[in-house]
C-alpha cells in the first residue's frame, strides 16, 4: 500500500467525518465498525481531491496533450490516447466523484447479501458494500485496503453515469480488462474501473517523488 494511502487511512474519527458525512447502515460484523468504513470513505475523498488537483493542472497546461501521452503517465494507461473530450470528461468525472463521496446526501450500507465488492446506480446517491469489500482474500497479491478505497471511487463514478457493457461479465473487472479497454476510442472513460485505478496510481506516482 503507498504511504500516502496509510496517511489517508490514519485520519482521526471526527476528521473522516468531517470529510465524509454520509449516512451508514452498517449490516457487518463487530470487527468492521461504522467509524473504519467512513475512514475508507474519508480516504477515497482525499484520493479524489488529489486527482481533481492534478486534472486541473493539466487540463489548463498548454502541454496537456503531452503531458497525457506520456506513456510512463497514468492518463496515457488508463484512458489511451488524447482526445480534448477526454480530458473534459475525466476532469466532469472527478469533479462529480469527490462531490458524491463528500456529500451528506451520501447513503452507504454494507451488508454480507452478494458476493460483490460494491453497488450504485446513475444519479442514486447511494452505494451498497458487499462480502468481497470486507472480507479479505487469502492467498491474494491484490492489496485489500487500497481495492476497498478504489470501490468508493469506483461506486461513485457510476453515480455520476460512467456504466460500461464490459461489466456485465466477471472476468471484465479489475487492472488487465480495464486497460485492454483502452483500445477503443472513450470506452475506458465509460468503465468505472478505470477510474478507480486511474486514481490509486495517481496517488502511487506521487508517492515516487
Amino acid at each position: 500500500m503507498p504511504n500516502s494511502l496509510k496517511v489517508f487511512l490514519n485520519t482521526s474519527p471526527a476528521e473522516a467525518l468531517k470529510l465524509a458525512p454520509a449516512t451508514i447502515i452498517n449490516g457487518f460484523d463487530d470487527d468492521c465498525p461504522t467509524e473504519r468504513v467512513r475512514r475508507y470513505l474519508a480516504a477515497a475523498v482525499r484520493l479524489s481531491m488529489m486527482v481533481n488537483q492534478r486534472l486541473t493542472r493539466l487540463h489548463v497546461s498548454p502541454r496537456k496533450a503531452a503531458m497525457w501521452n506520456d506513456p510512463d503517465g497514468p492518463e496515457h494507461y488508463w484512458f489511451g490516447e488524447y482526445t480534448d473530450r477526454k480530458v473534459e470528461k475525466a476532469c466532469r468525472t472527478f469533479e462529480g466523484i469527490t462531490r458524491h463521496l463528500s456529500s451528506r446526501r451520501l447513503d452507504i450500507t454494507c451488508s454480507y447479501r452478494k458476493e460483490l465488492f460494491g453497488m450504485a446506480f446513475p444519479g442514486l446517491e447511494k452505494i451498497w458494500l458487499y462480502r468481497y469489500w470486507r472480507l479479505p482474500r487469502r492467498g491474494s497479491e491484490i492489496d485489500d485496503d487500497a481495492e476497498r478505497v478504489q470501490t468508493f471511487v469506483h461506486e461513485a463514478s457510476h453515480i455520476c453515469g460512467r456504466t460500461s457493457f464490459a461489466e456485465l461479465n466477471a472476468r471484465n473487472y479489475g487492472r488487465d480488462a480495464a486497460h485492454r479497454l483502452t483500445k477503443w476510442r472513450m470506452r475506458a472513460t465509460r468503465n468505472a474501473d478505470n477510474y478507480g485505478y486511474y486514481a490509486l496510481d495517481v496517488l502511487e506516482r506521487a508517492c515516487a517523488y
